[in-house]
């Protein structure tokens, strides 16, 4: 007999070897709805068994693997923590799931090499851990925080129009999302420790940034009844709020987002505010006068509205058409910087009078002018009398003809007497009485 068909004949052998086998497989443990047997994961024998009772059976490796620590170091400091204390878990179910697919699954050649595995007894299966990102986050902020050394942005400070700038200076921190990873990659290895990279943190605001800002681009200026306490004190507490606020080329200044939410837990006091057509006391108020300076101040500026809405009745403290309510959730103020550098907006309260000053650089200087047009009373069906007003911002550039721009048409209610507060009276110097 020649070499070649001797071969033929024995790959011949070798297949209906190998379909036995399938079929023996087949009969052996398919019909039964139970795992092959030899089957291990994790080291654990699970041949035989359902997926159920292999999920079990997985159940109390997992409990002693989740109780095993993982070290973790920081800028030298180092952590301890059982794994299932930080967030990770077995998936017994899917390893079950996985070990009852053996000898199940694929085409033919694929349940061929199985098939004998289980018969070597060395289809042995790895563990399946599953990760919870929220409590891996929380395990990496704590561990910033005593760590990180947060940057520090440049400052700008205008006293008297002289500038004055603080340089920035770089951080350092745990990169979060590299940090889990390198956490996740060691526990599937296995590994009891690891080690978290520090990254520099980078200043948002540096003195380069600054360098440009060197001119008073607009002030606008209200003025405030300062024996109200209550509301001079949220006039005083949102000024302070947006004092040196610095917002890049092509950002957005949003007022809710830099004064926070107006509650009692942030300071604030309760004062009068409007409400449905009546002024009735209510936490924050005075805010408003504080956004509708600064968005005087922008207007003047030249910076591009994107939000703003006026007060259902006129307020006191600015013309018609020249307010900005605002209310936490609900209205906002927002402009955008569409001026060639970054811009800083300085806030001052001194005595009855708020100011709002906003730089910039020279070369975005503009001759602004506001206009208002004269008041219209319109009625209504129901007999109401509501006055409307349109503000248009005028832009003059030399040798050019002025451009005129529509910014807002605001309709207003009639308001009801504005002063509901009487002014405390002196103390007497008398004697005899506190």
């Amino acid at each position: 007999m020649s070499a070649k068909k001797s071969f033929r004949i024995g790959i011949t052998v070798a297949a209906g070897l190998a379909l036995a086998l399938v079929i023996g497989i087949k009969f052996s443990f398919l019909a039964s709805g139970r795992i092959a047997p030899g089957v291990r994961v994790v080291g654990v024998n699970v041949g035989g068994l359902t997926q159920d009772e292999a999920a079990n059976q997985l159940r109390g490796w997992a409990r002693k693997q989740l109780a095993a620590n993982l070290e973790i170091t920081a800028a030298e400091r180092r952590w301890t923590g059982a794994l299932g204390d930080i967030g990770v878990t077995v998936d017994t179910k899917k390893m079950a799931a996985e070990a009852y697919s053996i000898g199940r699954r694929g085409i033919l050649p694929v349940r061929l090499v199985e098939g004998l595995g289980i018969l070597r007894g060395t289809a042995d299966l790895g563990v399946r851990y599953r990760y919870h990102n929220d409590k891996l986050r929380e395990l990496i902020d704590k561990i910033n925080s005593a760590v990180a050394v947060p940057a520090r942005d440049a400052k700008l400070s205008f006293d008297d129009g002289y500038r004055s700038i603080t340089p920035e200076a770089a951080g350092t921190a745990v990169d979060p999302v590299n940090a889990i990873e390198l956490i996740k990659t060691a526990v599937d290895r296995n590994e009891s420790r690891v080690i978290l990279p520090i990254a520099v943190d980078k200043p948002e605001v540096t003195a380069a940034d600054l360098t440009q800002v060197d001119t008073l681009l607009s002030r606008y200026t209200t003025r405030f009844t300062a024996w109200r306490t209550d509301r001079t004190h949220n006039v005083k507490l949102a000024a302070a709020s947006i004092n040196g606020k610095l917002v890049k080329r092509g950002g957005i200044f949003s007022y809710n987002d830099t004064v926070g939410p107006r509650v009692k837990e942030n300071g604030f006091r309760d004062a009068l505010i409007y409400v449905k057509g009546k002024i009735i006391p209510g936490t924050g108020g005075g805010i408003c006068q504080v956004s509708s300076t600064v968005y005087n101040a922008a207007l003047l500026a030249n910076l591009k509205i994107i939000e703003r809405s006026n007060h259902s009745m006129p307020v006191p403290y600015v013309p018609m058409g020249r307010d900005a309510t605002v209310a936490y959730g609900l209205l906002d103020l927002k402009f955008r910087n569409n001026t060639s550098a970054p811009i800083y907006i300085a806030t001052k309260v001194r005595g009855s009078y708020l100011t709002v000053e906003i730089y910039g650089a020279s070369e975005s200087k503009r001759d602004v002018q506001i206009l208002t047009s004269a008041p219209k009373q319109i009625h209504r069906a129901n007999g109401t009398v509501v006055t409307a007003v349109s503000v248009y911002r005028v832009l003059r550039e030399d040798g050019a003809e002025p451009v005129k721009e529509h910014i807002s048409y605001d309709r207003y209610s009639p308001a009801p007497p504005h002063e509901t507060e009487q002014k405390p009276k002196p103390r007497s110097r008398s004697t005899g009485q506190a």
